[in-house]
């Protein structure tokens, strides 16, 4: 299962308003999709578990923590295509980990912090595939509860 393209266009306007440059120097979560470190790391583990078919080895995962590291640091990660493929994929992490269940794993992705973040994305998501042509849905998000 993966989360709906929907779920993703209002996720990516909940967390930045389609700011590419959003959280730049403000604070640790960047771009569209505001990935945090935790999560970029988190992403190069996955990928590197899938590339050898195994766990890695400690070694192993100190080295792809060392590349997250600099993949978080560099600028690229504000690039909305960058941005939006580090944060599915660490959406998909959750999803998988939860077993499919969409509210768990976007639960996972934002944290206790928010317990109707998924609500908020869900709700509007529907209305966008009842009115496709609308940003309506978009812009009354922040008044959903």
């Amino acid at each position: 299962m993966k989360a709906p393209d929907q779920a993703i266009v209002a996720q990516c306007f909940k967390e930045s308003a389609f700011d590419e440059c959003a959280g730049k120097g403000k604070h640790s979560a960047k771009g569209l999709m505001q990935v945090q470190p935790n999560a970029i790391k988190q992403v190069y583990a996955v990928r590197l578990k899938a590339k050898l078919g195994k766990t890695p080895s400690d070694i192993q995962k100190a080295a792809a923590f060392k590349e997250a590291k600099a993949a978080y640091d560099n600028d690229e990660l504000y690039k909305g295509a960058t941005n939006i493929q580090i944060g599915t994929e660490y959406l998909q992490y959750w999803l998988d980990k939860s077993n499919g269940d969409i509210a768990k794993a976007y639960a996972g992705y934002r944290g206790p912090e928010e317990p109707t973040y998924y609500n908020k994305i869900k709700i509007t998501a529907d209305k966008m595939d009842a009115d496709p042509n609308s940003i309506k849905p978009l812009l009354e998000m922040k008044d959903l509860k």
